[in-house]
């Protein structure tokens, strides 16, 4: 079966899908070389001062993150803060939680919007490859495409045979739906993806990705 976007393909909620951990899926982005923001998972926090003391040191390089408490059971809501940038404020963040043992907490950069910026999915077959992306200013959710619920109007989308555009609806956005295709063409899988800025530096930075095969059938 096949489907003509991303939308379509995640409402179709009996698919069996093997999914990848984000801390797997930023390790796999980075071998391949991709531009990709800095995510780190604590299990627990060790309170003893070197591990503090690498915490620090990894705040201070790389903030400001936005924080997710995800719970090992279906009994404790999900807990997330923006603008973490210091020690300090990620322990307070902690200290709101009742049982930091039952959580894995994520830190996730945070990418900033820019006038030109769009957020996109793509899938790839090594052959062939579908790239989809919704352009808006300031724009960094991908869950915003992926919902069903954006303006179609800013939606751009094309499939390509290795090189060759074979078909969909590039709009005026054909050098961006190329550049994705050729970054990630080579990669059987699925990715998301935000044109944004990290600390100053503008770039398609690479925020998920999917190895299971199933993905493929939106091709």
């Amino acid at each position: 079966m096949s489907f003509h976007n991303m939308h379509e393909w995640k409402q179709r909620g009996d698919l069996p899908l093997k999914i990848t951990r984000k801390e797997e899926a930023y390790k796999l982005l980075k071998k391949m070389g991709l531009s990709v923001i800095e995510m780190k998972t604590i299990r627990g926090v060790d309170t003893t001062q070197d591990k503090s003391s690498e915490l620090e040191e990894y705040l201070n390089k790389y903030s400001p993150f936005l924080i997710l408490a995800t719970p090992n059971d279906n009994q404790h809501p999900k807990e997330g803060e923006f603008d973490i940038q210091t020690i300090e404020d990620f322990q307070r963040f902690v200290n709101k939680l009742k049982d930091i043992n039952i959580y894995d907490l994520n830190l996730i950069q945070m990418v900033f919007g820019v006038p030109d910026g769009f957020v996109g999915t793509a899938v790839s077959s090594n052959l062939e490859t579908f790239v989809e992306i919704l352009v808006e200013e300031g724009i960094t959710d991908v869950r915003k495409l992926t919902s069903g619920n954006a303006d179609a109007s800013k939606i751009a989308n094309a499939r390509f045979i290795g090189r060759i555009l074979k078909s969909g609806n590039p709009k005026d956005y054909l050098k961006y739906l190329s550049k994705i295709r050729d970054l990630v063409g080579p990669r059987a899988g699925y990715y998301e993806f935000i044109k944004g800025e990290v600390r100053g530096v503008k770039n398609i930075w690479f925020v998920d990705y999917q190895a299971d095969p199933i993905y493929k059938n939106i091709l």
